[in-house]
This record gives structure tokens, C-alpha cells and sequence, in this order.
């Protein structure tokens, strides 16, 4: 088996960052409904300490992964180019993808690289991110 090249390391590490993300937002939901239920409960200030201390952390830590994955984006979208700029994040972004993508790289990690990157554009777009 021949060692991963650049372009699907990279494109790994944004499918790794948008499940991150998803968890993230996952475990905020949880620990919301966990605070909510204890605080119906009528539960004391130092019981409900802990699970909000937890929900302040989960919620600080998807800006971090979102501005990870703004810049692992970045470096997929230069290698799927050969290291030549995009001229933004535009429709016909997938066009030029297509074109420009090194020669040396199969088609399956080619097709990958660009389902990576389109599923980053929309997760950083859901959060109203900027381009």
C-alpha cells in the first residue's frame, strides 16, 4: 500500500475536523438539556456548577475547531489547485478544482479532496463563518 499523499492527508484532516465540529455542537445540545433538566429539578448552585462549567468549555471549543478547519480548507483548496489560488470561494470553485488538481493524484483522492472541501464550505457557511 503506497503512503498517503498530501492531498488526502489534508483532505483527512478536514473530514476529521467537520466530525469534530458535529460533535461539538452535539455535546452542547446535550449539556444544555442536562443543565435545563437539573435546574427544573431545583437542583443547587453546587450541583449545577460542574455540567455548566462543561457547557462553557464545549461551547468555547467550536470557534477553535471552526478556525481549524477554516485553515485546514485553505490548505486543501492550495493543494487541489497545485498550490495556485482559487480566486475565492465561488460556484464555480468546483470547476476549476477539477482542472487544476495535480496530475499525480488518483481521481479517488482528487473526489475526495473536493467532497472534503465542499462539506467544510457548508459546515463554516451553517455557522455563518466568512469566506
Amino acid at each position: 500500500m503506497p503512503p498517503p499523499t498530501q492531498l488526502s492527508i489534508k483532505a483527512s484532516s478536514v473530514l476529521r475536523l467537520i466530525k469534530e465540529e458535529a460533535s461539538y455542537l452535539t455535546e452542547t445540545i446535550q449539556q444544555r438539556a442536562a443543565v435545563a433538566k437539573l435546574e427544573l429539578a431545583g437542583a443547587d448552585e453546587y450541583e449545577l456548577r460542574q455540567p455548566r462549567q462543561v457547557l462553557e468549555q464545549t461551547i468555547v471549543m467550536a470557534p477553535t475547531v471552526r478556525k481549524q478547519l477554516q485553515a485546514a480548507l485553505g490548505a486543501l483548496s492550495e493543494a487541489l489547485v497545485g498550490f495556485h489560488c482559487l480566486g475565492g470561494w465561488n460556484e464555480n470553485g468546483a470547476d476549476k478544482l477539477q482542472e487544476a488538481a495535480p496530475e499525480s493524484e488518483s481521481e479517488e483522492n482528487k473526489a475526495k479532496a473536493r467532497m472534503a472541501l465542499n462539506n467544510g464550505r457548508k459546515v463554516l457557511e451553517e455557522h455563518g463563518v466568512p469566506k
